[in-house]
């Protein structure tokens, strides 16, 4: 009954992705089992006698969750590696007298689920970044409507064209932030690229045409914050 019981054990352990082991007081393997193996390239058995310390010194969250495991706490933690992600989880092992002999352990490849719920939030951020270009887009086409009707107002009442012609350029620079946030995956804005797309609206909406040349030297890009960039505009 007890070789059958053991049989049927590793059938399931060897069938499933899981990977079972256990460790000694000292965190050495003593049972390494479980089909989960095959995704980390080793074999049953393979990690038997050796520190967990050792091997995974590169790997700073396995060490911390064995050491808190062989200090008597129940552990479960998401843990990659090799390109897999596992689901862990940590049981303290106890003598007669209640002290931690040890740990026994479950990790479970969850790397599929993982995958497709990276995937999914991928989707829904190129989504959202549509949606925001989109609104950006259309806010900059607004404006530049806005900025047709003033202009056709101070054609028709020069008296006013001084004001009309400010509002003209303000509003014009809130469009021209807009039309940065449409243009970029991430509606990201750097200043150089405000600077220039100013220097170019300048020389479209100047009545008295004075080109403006802008000669831009940086060592390195330099993002604008969002509620910074309408303000600069200005």
């Amino acid at each position: 009954a007890l070789t059958a019981s053991e049989l049927r054990l590793r059938t399931v352990i060897s069938s499933a992705p899981v990977v079972l082991f256990m460790l000694d007081a000292q965190g050495v393997f003593q049972l390494v089992e479980g089909h989960g193996l095959a995704s980390l390239g080793l074999q049953p058995g393979e990690l038997v006698g050796q520190s967990i310390f050792t091997l995974y010194a590169d790997t700073p969250q396995v060490l911390v969750n064995a050491r808190r495991a062989l200090a008597g706490e129940n552990v479960m933690s998401i843990t990659h590696l090799r390109d897999n992600w596992f689901d862990t989880r940590y049981s303290p092992l106890y003598d007669a007298q209640g002290a931690v002999t040890g740990t026994i352990g479950v990790a479970t490849n969850i790397t599929a689920q993982k995958l497709a719920e990276q995937s999914r939030l991928e989707s829904l951020r190129v989504q959202r970044d549509t949606l925001v270009r989109e609104v950006h887009h259309r806010i900059k086409n607004n404006l530049q409507g806005v900025t047709g009707l003033l202009r056709q107002q101070s054609l028709t009442h020069p008296e006013l064209r001084p004001i009309l012609e400010q509002a003209i350029a303000q509003v014009h620079s809130v469009a021209i932030v807009h039309g940065l946030h449409s243009d970029r995956p991430r509606a990201d804005i750097m200043l150089c690229d405000m600077l220039q797309a100013i220097s170019r609206s300048l020389n479209e909406i100047s009545r008295d045409f004075v080109p403006l040349h802008l000669d831009l030297a940086v060592v390195k890009s330099i993002q604008v914050a969002k509620d910074e960039a309408v303000p600069m505009a200005l």
